[in-house]
């Protein structure tokens, strides 16, 4: 043991040396600070400021200005059904024909009756005259001549109501023949030839007229009170109003409003209103789904964002917004209704001139190293 301590000292020592050496000769990577990672590239977008319109959107239907339920005036076995089924007619189309045998002889009856009135009306006339002239001459009685003129004029009206007579005799003639009494579409035939009709009760056909076109659609209480107010000051240019059927982008089609409705629903706290949808290449049809869109304000500098910049958090909405000192720094928004294009109005929460992250995963905080992204201008209105 005395002899083996003295080497193995020597060995603790050149083991000693040996990792001092190798703990110099490293590089001293465990003092120098952490590298921080570069910027992430991201496409911001500027905060846009457009003239808009405050707006508000509703959901209603498509109804025509004028329907027409067709009935027969007169009775009698439909001869001839002239009905082009789904399509276009005009005013005075003839659509159904009736059997005018019964009616011509009616017509022809009160003719006769007619003449033959006129006749003994003519006779009393002649006779009345020669009385008159007797009675000049002392020949004939005061009485008989007076009694002459009152039989004269009571054969004049039995003459009018002949002739009233003829006169109905023939509109129910006319009426034998059932004409279109609007421009429109027709729908379908009800009954076929051979089918016995009653006058007022039979229904033919139906007809609804093709422009304009109305839309009907309920507002809630607010807005039809700004409308009741917009209306009590407006002048005689209506108001304007956007209207998109189903599977239509946006808001092509424009009308204007005509009717609000004097009293508002106590059940379902809204009121009715109507405008009208010119209609002049007959391709919209009664009962289709529209929604509407009803200015609330004038036009007035507005605040865009792109949709995809917006964010949902806990607390709200937010975006993030490309700090001056290059990170993207959180801004929760207050936001208005979507303005069309893949843009949405921005109430509160952002300023003119700003630029926010477009796109990305990127978190509050990242620094970032903004790129210029294209966003669709817009110059429709918002809706609310």
């Amino acid at each position: 043991m005395p002899r083996l301590l003295p080497l193995a000292l020597a060995a603790a020592v050149a083991a000693g040396g040996a990792f001092a050496w190798h703990q110099a000769g490293r590089p001293a990577q465990a003092d120098m600070p952490p590298t921080a990672p570069p910027p992430m590239p991201v496409p911001v977008a500027p905060v846009l400021v457009r003239e808009l319109a405050e707006t508000a959107e509703f959901t209603g239907f498509l109804h025509p200005a004028r329907s027409v339920e067709l009935r027969p005036r007169v009775g009698g076995m439909i001869e001839a059904v002239e009905v082009p089924e789904g399509g276009l007619v005009h005013a005075g189309q003839v659509l159904f024909r009736l059997d005018q045998r019964l009616y011509r002889a009616a017509l022809a009856r009160a003719e006769a009756a007619l003449a033959e009135a006129r006749e003994r009306h003519a006779l009393a006339g002649r006779q009345h005259a020669r009385t008159r002239s007797l009675a000049g001459e002392g020949y004939a009685p005061r009485e008989r001549l007076e009694q002459q003129a009152a039989e004269r004029e009571a054969l004049a009206a039995q003459v009018q109501a002949a002739e009233a007579a003829v006169v109905s005799a023939r509109l129910d003639l006319d009426f034998t023949v059932i004409t279109a009494p609007i421009a429109g579409r027709i729908g379908r035939a009800v009954v076929t030839e051979g089918n016995l009709v009653a006058a007022g009760e039979t229904l033919l056909a139906g007809i609804v007229s093709v422009d304009p076109m109305h839309v009907l659609f309920d507002v809630d209480e607010p807005t039809y009170l700004h409308l009741l107010g917009a209306a009590a000051e407006a002048t005689d240019a209506p108001m304007k109003v956007e209207v998109a059927l189903t599977g239509e982008n946006g808001f092509p089609r424009r009308g204007r409003l005509d009717f609000l409705d004097n009293q508002a629903d106590r059940a379902t706290g809204t009121a009715r209103l109507r405008a009208v949808l010119p209609n002049a290449d007959g391709r919209l049809a009664p009962g289709l789904f529209a929604r509407v869109r009803v200015p609330l304000s004038a036009p007035r500098p507005t605040m865009l964002v792109a949709e995809a910049a917006i964010g949902a958090a806990q607390g709200g909405r937010y975006v993030l917004v490309a700090a001056p000192e290059g990170i993207a720094a959180f801004r929760p928004v207050r936001l208005g209704p979507s303005a069309g294009e893949g843009l949405r109005v921005v109430r509160e929460g952002l300023a003119p001139g700003e630029s926010v992250v477009a796109r990305g995963m990127v978190r509050p905080g990242t620094r970032i190293a903004p790129l210029p992204a294209s966003v669709a201008s817009n110059s429709e209105e918002p809706r609310s």
